[in-house]
């Protein structure tokens, strides 16, 4: 399964960033949550991660019809994002630890778990490994070569 992924921040001081809205994409199917439509940050963290446990247990119930001879491969949660590795998933990390959705270790591995490709990871060799040049203008750029 591919998820596509993006959240929005807001922050008034440095390193006091407050997730205002998650993006999610996966075949078929787009949402969005949005601190302003669930009433707060701690009801947006807690939702995004309950539709995110969904979609593995979705994979997780998929791959028990491998075991019982009743598909051919195992299906495996790939995340796809510009920039998350370094901000947006630590962050969730974080916030998911402060609002009790679960323990740093029980949130550390879910992700762990699964395929994370970085867009801005993957411009940096052709940017000759300049950070401050990889944008989604960028990325769109290389992408259509």
């Amino acid at each position: 399964m591919r998820v596509f992924f993006y959240m929005e921040t807001y922050s008034m001081l440095v390193f006091s960033y407050k997730i205002i809205a998650i993006g999610v994409r996966t075949e078929g199917e787009s949402k969005i949550f949005t601190e302003w439509d669930l009433g707060g940050e701690d009801k947006l963290v807690s939702k995004f991660y309950g539709y995110l446990n969904s979609k593995l247990d979705e994979v997780y119930r998929n791959n028990l019809k491998y075991f019982s001879k009743n598909s051919y491969s195992l299906e495996k949660m790939e995340v796809y994002g510009f920039n998350i590795t370094r901000f947006d998933i630590p962050l969730l990390i974080q916030k998911g630890v402060e609002y009790s959705v679960g323990s740093l270790s029980d949130l550390t591995s879910k992700w762990m778990d699964m395929y994370v490709t970085d867009f801005s990871q993957v411009l940096l060799p052709f940017l000759n490994l300049h950070n401050k040049a990889c944008t989604w203008e960028t990325f769109l750029r290389y992408s259509q070569r």
